[in-house]
């Protein structure tokens, strides 16, 4: 890369990472990662990772914004700090995920969700955080996640709801809680069929009912969200919500907002 990059950004999952490397022309750079969620980075990560990082000229001058599942909470935040200090850089802001998301669907304002493996709506106003909805993991909700889409299929097959032989593409697929995300991938190309698709809305609108009091209309950004947009505009239009815009990953998006703020 060459030596006339302003600004870094990141948007981490659990999963992988997305980035977008700025130049001070405006150019974009993108490329993907592996996860850098707190719980995965220590000191072995950090040493693994600096020598990828070194064919980046000069890391310590880019200005790094990071925003990553896991880092509302303050102590995660300075954890992620201290780890990108260790890979060389120096001018280094943390946020969490959701912030990447309401900046890059309303541009922070307005009514958002995250709707992948995983699940939260909220509340900004002037690019402020005011209110969180969820987000209480797959242990304790979850609703309107691929996660839980696939929860909904195995309860209906364990209790004899729907009938395994109506579903070839699960058979050496172990109905566990690990296997659940995989799920909406995997009947991907049955989601229109009417059962399946009243499974989707269903799980949309737990997740409205749980989530979203008050609500008149937001976005959504989310591989599950993306992937299943019409059974999210069937869902939500029952439940009497407008539905903005649905993005798959907030990257691009996040990118031209930051050039643009530049």
């Amino acid at each position: 890369m060459s030596n006339n990059k302003f600004i870094l950004i990141a948007d981490s999952g659990g999963t992988k990472t997305d980035w977008c490397c700025v130049t001070s022309s405006g150019e974009m750079e993108f490329f993907t990662t592996g996860s850098y969620h707190p719980r995965y980075v220590d000191a072995l990560a950090a040493q693994n990772l600096k020598e990828f990082w070194s064919k980046y000229t000069a890391v310590e001058g880019l200005e790094l914004h990071f925003y990553g599942a896991g880092c509302l909470a303050a102590e995660q935040n300075a954890k992620m700090t201290s780890f990108f200090l260790q890979l060389g850089f120096k001018n280094i802001r943390v946020s969490s995920d959701i912030y990447a998301a309401g900046l890059a669907m309303n541009g922070g304002d307005g009514w958002g969700a995250i709707c992948g493996t995983g699940s939260v709506a909220f509340e900004m106003h002037n690019r402020k955080l005011v209110r969180i909805h969820g987000g209480l993991g797959r242990e304790l909700g979850d609703e309107g996640s691929g996660y839980y889409f696939g929860k909904l299929i195995a309860q209906r097959i364990v209790s004899g709801q729907l009938k395994m032989i109506d579903f070839p593409e699960l058979y050496d697929v172990e109905l566990i809680p690990e296997n659940y995300a995989h799920l909406p991938k995997l009947l991907a190309s049955r989601k229109e069929e009417p059962q399946l698709k009243e499974i989707h809305k269903e799980n949309i609108l737990l997740f409205a009912k749980a989530y979203l009091s008050g609500c008149n209309e937001l976005s959504f950004c989310g591989s599950y969200a993306f992937h299943h947009q019409s059974a999210f505009q069937e869902a939500l239009a029952e439940a009497g919500i407008g539905l903005k815009v649905i993005i798959e990953r907030p990257i691009e998006n996040l990118a031209a907002f930051f050039l643009h703020a530049k």
